[in-house]
């Protein structure tokens, strides 16, 4: 069985980014694969399936203790920010009151500080525009993959926002992640 790796921080940082980062022609990395399972097993299911490396996406703080319970030898590239920057962020996407953001924010954070696996790089959000704590990410979920530098910088200069409708985002995990 391989061994999928895992991308997680709170919403808003940058996990998007991260998947099409890490998804090369011969690296899939999904961006909240979990919010398209209808339960645990079939996320299961989709990252032990072909041609699926990895995962990044704020919707594993949940369930990490499942998913590393189940691929304990799973490396883990945890994105560290501040609850308060993502809850603004967060507010104006969803167009929620920031109050609520907030306490959403500082509630993952809680659940994202606990997250242990044996296997865990942790990283600064504003370290994803150093190169080199990249290319050392990189090199930790994907060790001798080569990286393209070209591609990292071209990447860091679109910025890529996923467009996220309010209902998809606060229901369309849910079931999965409270099923199975």
């Amino acid at each position: 069985m391989k061994i999928p790796f895992y991308i997680t921080g709170l919403p808003r940082s940058r996990t998007a980014w991260l998947s099409v980062l890490f998804t090369t022609e011969h690296v899939t990395c999904h961006h909240e694969a979990i919010r398209f399972c209808d339960h645990f097993g079939q996320y299961l299911d989709l990252m032990s399936g072909f041609g699926v490396d990895g995962d990044s996406s704020s919707g594993l703080i949940p369930v990490a203790e499942k998913v590393i319970a189940y691929w304990p030898e799973s490396p883990w590239l945890i994105v560290n920010r501040e609850p308060n920057e993502c809850a603004a962020s967060a507010a104006k996407l969803l167009n929620i009151e920031l109050q609520q953001a907030m306490a959403m924010a500082y509630a993952d954070r809680k659940k994202l500080d606990a997250i242990n696996p044996r296997r865990v790089m942790r990283i600064d959000f504003k370290q994803l525009d150093d190169e080199t704590t990249v290319r050392e990410a990189w090199e930790f979920l994907l060790p001798g993959t080569p990286f393209n530098a070209a591609r990292y910088h071209v990447l860091n200069e679109l910025r890529i926002e996923p467009i996220l409708a309010k209902r998809n985002y606060t229901k369309g995990g849910m079931k999965c992640l409270l099923s199975g």
